[in-house]
């Protein structure tokens, strides 16, 4: 009985941990469905049409703070919305920064600053 357990518990976290976006960073997705499905296999398997589904992902450091908000493929050329959070050493959002877009498919954005400041320098 308890390696039926045992078993239970591995396979959900390796379950959790081969579906996660990102493996060092903590995140909420958020799926928003603009139509009626009544299969949940529709959802789970990404059944619908980009016009059908908005999905947007908060990523966090381990303190709780926003570092990214990505709104996934949303934007005119189909490349997520990235918006990038900055704090001071006292925990208060130091800069305000401009949304962007970028070709990333939902993933945290390691050089981000980077990225919003080559996107606004050269905008497509």
């Amino acid at each position: 009985m308890t390696s039926r357990i045992l078993i239970s518990i591995v396979f959900i976290f390796l379950s959790c941990s081969l579906l996660s976006q990102s493996q060092d960073k903590n995140y909420i997705r958020h799926k928003t469905i603009w139509k009626s499905v009544t299969d949940e296999n529709i959802i789970n398997n990404n059944g619908l049409e980009d016009n059908e589904l908005q999905e947007n992902i908060v990523y966090f450091d381990g303190l709780g703070r926003e570092l990214q908000e990505i709104t996934v493929r949303k934007s005119p050329g189909n490349n997520d919305i990235i918006v990038p959070y900055k704090y001071d050493k006292f925990n208060h959002q130091s800069e305000t920064f401009l949304p962007f877009t970028f070709q990333n498919d939902g993933n945290y954005l390691s050089s981000v600053y980077y990225k919003q400041k080559q996107f606004y320098s050269n905008p497509p």
